[in-house]
């Protein structure tokens, strides 16, 4: 549920067909898909801490963490955070608490890229390079 009349306002009417008698319906009929929902999230959390690349996972309250995701971020497989909502639709209803999310990981990738170019280029350097000439006996 949206907590957000703004959002509401946003993102719900492109959702929702106008009846004849001025009622509104959603355009999809959700409740029929009922049977493949399982197949939608088993797994999920497996799968996401399975993907070889950067990840920022940002949830409404660490309660919504299961024991796999858990885990994996008690091990860096992934960044957290906890941007306090009690519903599911986080990015509608704090849109700016996400996007500081994704911009604060974003950079924090960035920073990574210049350390990670600093560290390759000083190795590629001969050894002579990187300590000033000193000769050692």
């Amino acid at each position: 549920m949206l907590h957000s009349e703004t959002a509401a306002k946003e993102t719900l009417p492109p959702r929702l067909k106008l009846q004849p008698d001025t009622s509104r319906h959603w355009i999809t009929d959700v409740a029929s898909a009922i049977s493949c929902w399982p197949s939608w999230f088993r797994s999920l959390s497996s799968l996401f801490v399975s993907l070889p690349l950067p990840k920022l996972l940002v949830v409404g309250g660490l309660d919504r963490l299961d024991a796999t995701l858990e885990a994996a971020h008690m091990q860096g497989k992934f960044r957290l955070d906890v941007v306090q909502h009690p519903g599911h639709q986080i990015h509608e209803d704090c849109p700016g608490e996400v996007a500081e999310a994704i911009a604060k990981f974003l950079s924090g990738l960035k920073k990574q890229e210049v350390a990670f170019a600093k560290l390759q280029a000083a190795a590629s350097q001969p050894a002579s390079q990187l300590h000033g000439n000193v000769k050692r006996q």
